[in-house]
């Protein structure tokens, strides 16, 4: 783990509990905020980045055996992952689905790069174990409500409504090129 989201980010008492584990600037970042999985892919998935997704699971399933729950935000920009990095992701998703609480993927972008990757996810939710529940978002705003009733739920943990808005809102604007 390597510290806060970032020092600009960093004046609430929320932002500063987001924890950066992982970054490629203007690619992807990873963050945790307690017992979720903060994911945001600016340009999308590659085996790199599902490669270094994966170093991190040991230690933070360890730190929450109540399980953890995931948010992907897929930027405008994003492109679908190629068929060998869907199938890692997909691996990596049967691998630790008894350790997740709900997931959310938040796909930003419209057009046809839009239904290109919304395409790749639902094949992705298609074949993803079905012990726990996945929906998809249009905005962070709109997965909020449902991630705090699901990951209640699903962890026993509760998170208030606006603190999840914040940690979305900063972790959306997270790992931008420096």
């Amino acid at each position: 783990m390597r510290g806060a989201a970032s020092a600009d980010q960093a004046d609430s008492q929320v932002a500063r509990d987001i924890v950066t584990m992982d970054v490629e600037p203007g690619a992807w970042w990873f963050g945790a905020y307690h017992n979720f999985n903060l994911l945001v892919w600016r340009r999308g998935a590659d085996m790199d980045a599902v490669e270094r997704l994966e170093r991190t699971n040991p230690e933070r399933v360890k730190a929450h055996p109540e399980r953890i729950s995931t948010v992907h935000i897929v930027t405008p920009e994003a492109r679908p992952p190629a068929p060998e990095t869907r199938d890692a992701l997909n691996a990596m998703h049967a691998r630790y689905a008894h350790t997740v609480g709900c997931a959310a993927v938040v796909l930003e972008l419209g057009g046809f790069m839009g239904l290109a990757v919304r395409s790749a996810v639902t094949g992705m939710i298609m074949l993803a174990p079905k012990h726990y529940r996945i929906k998809v978002f249009n905005q962070v705003d709109e997965a909020a409500p449902w991630l705090v009733d699901n990951h209640a739920r699903s962890t026993g943990v509760e998170v208030a409504l606006p603190d999840l808005l914040e940690v979305l809102h900063v972790a959306r604007n997270s790992g931008r090129e420096g």
